[in-house]
């Protein structure tokens, strides 16, 4: 029997530790819900969400994954929808998010611990942020950093809308 999308995203949580993504907008419906749980909520741009990573994600899984809110539940990176829609294998999405893992864990220690990933990208195309993106500058972690972005856009991003 093929895994199902659910446990692919079970196994890879990219979307939740700040691999994907800097923040979450969440439906104002749900904002007490999500205090309630723990989550500190902030204002971007107008819209009340949180920051990733998301303090709900633990240990490599979501402790709050039957509860989650609609913004999660309905996401789908463009991985999910390609297994989904039966266009790459399970072993192929395994081996991509295990690509994944490896070169996260290559770089692991030379990340500043308190930033998603995303969020060390944008950083990097700061140049003003000199305190953040102080120690970045050897050209081994630069070409890392590019090759996990690479990475994470060609298999986990949505391609841009065409015009």
């Amino acid at each position: 029997m093929t895994p199902d999308g659910m446990a692919l995203c079970l196994a890879c949580g990219f979307c939740c530790d700040g691999m994907l993504h800097t923040h979450t907008i969440t439906q104002a419906a749900e904002v007490d819900r999500m205090a309630g749980l723990g989550v500190s909520l902030v204002d971007y741009r107008g819209k009340t969400g949180f920051r990733q990573p998301c303090p709900l994600h633990q240990a490599g899984s979501c402790t709050a994954y039957a509860a989650r809110p609609a913004v999660c539940r309905g996401y789908e990176c463009a991985l999910f929808k390609r297994y989904a829609a039966g266009a790459i294998t399970w072993g192929d999405a395994q081996a991509i998010v295990q690509s994944a893992r490896d070169l996260r864990a290559s770089l692991h220690q030379k990340l500043p611990a308190h930033r998603s990933f995303r969020g060390l990208l944008n950083v990097l195309m700061d140049a003003s942020d000199a305190d953040a993106s102080a120690g970045l500058d050897d050209a081994i972690v630069l070409t890392q950093i590019l090759a996990l972005a690479t990475h994470l856009h060609q298999y986990f991003d949505e391609p841009a809308a065409e015009s």
